[in-house]
C-alpha cells in the first residue's frame, strides 16, 4: 500500500483488550479476513476501529462500508431522494461507532471530505475500491453470487473484512457457508470466528441466542 495524506490530522487512542488485539494483528496478516460470530462480539467495532487505524497511518485514502439491504432489496431504486440520502440512514446504524472512536468532529470532518462512504451492495458495481478500508457486514445476507462478485473487485491497495454470523441469515439461499468453504486454504484470506469470550451483551440475551443456535441445529 502506498501512504497517503492523513484528511483531517486524525488522531485516536483507544485501550482495547488482548482479545480485541489478537484480532487487530488477524486483520494486519491477511489482504480479505472475515470474521464470524454472535451478535455482541463486537465484530463491527472491531472492524472500524482498524479501518481507522489504516486511514490514521495514510495506509488507505478512505473507508468503505456495505451491507446487503435485504429489507427493501431492489426497490430502494424507486424510493425518493438522491442515492446519498437513500443510504445515509443506514450509515447512522455505523456512526455511533466512529463517534465513540475518534469523536463527532474527527467522524463528520471525514463524512464530508468523503474519507468515510457508505455503499449498499445495490450500488458498489462501479464503485472505486482502491486505497480503501473495506468493510462489508452482514454478510449472511448475500448470495454465494454476489459475495464472490463483491471480493473480486478488491484490489491490491486496499484491505477486506467481511463480517457475518452463519445462524442469521436473512435470505434463504445465503451464501455464507458454501463461501467459507470456497476461501479455506487460500493465502492472503483469513477466517476467524469470535467465540462466547468476545460476548459483551447482556447474559440473558447471550443464553437466548445459544438457545437459538441449539434449535436451529437440532430442528
Amino acid at each position: 500500500m502506498r501512504k497517503t495524506k492523513n484528511p483531517v490530522g486524525l488522531n485516536f487512542s483507544i485501550s482495547y483488550t488482548d482479545l480485541q488485539k489478537e484480532v487487530l494483528n488477524f486483520f494486519r496478516s491477511n489482504e480479505i479476513s472475515i470474521l464470524t460470530g454472535d451478535p455482541g462480539t463486537g465484530k463491527s467495532f472491531i472492524s472500524i476501529y482498524y479501518a481507522l487505524q489504516l486511514l490514521k497511518d495514510n495506509a488507505v485514502e478512505k473507508i468503505v462500508i456495505s451491507k446487503p439491504l435485504v429489507e427493501v432489496g431492489s426497490s430502494m431504486g424507486f424510493l425518493p431522494g438522491s442515492e446519498q440520502e437513500k443510504t445515509d440512514v443506514y450509515l447512522e446504524s455505523y456512526k455511533s461507532t466512529f463517534i465513540k472512536i475518534i469523536g463527532y468532529g474527527a467522524f463528520t470532518a471525514l463524512l464530508n471530505a468523503k474519507k468515510i462512504e457508505f455503499k449498499p451492495v445495490n450500488f458498489i458495481r462501479g464503485t472505486n475500491l482502491e486505497y480503501s478500508a473495506i468493510i462489508m457486514d452482514e454478510v449472511q445476507g448475500l448470495t454465494l453470487h454476489e459475495l464472490i462478485t463483491f471480493v473480486t473487485r478488491l484490489s491490491s491497495t486496499s484491505k477486506m473484512i467481511l463480517c457475518g454470523d452463519v445462524y442469521q441469515k436473512d435470505i434463504r439461499n445465503s451464501g455464507i457457508v458454501p463461501f467459507l468453504n470456497i476461501v479455506k486454504g487460500i493465502d492472503g484470506i483469513g477466517v476467524k470466528e469470535l467465540g462466547p469470550e468476545f460476548q459483551m451483551r447482556n447474559p440473558m440475551l447471550v443464553k437466548l441466542y445459544e438457545n437459538y443456535k441449539h434449535y436451529l441445529n437440532t430442528k
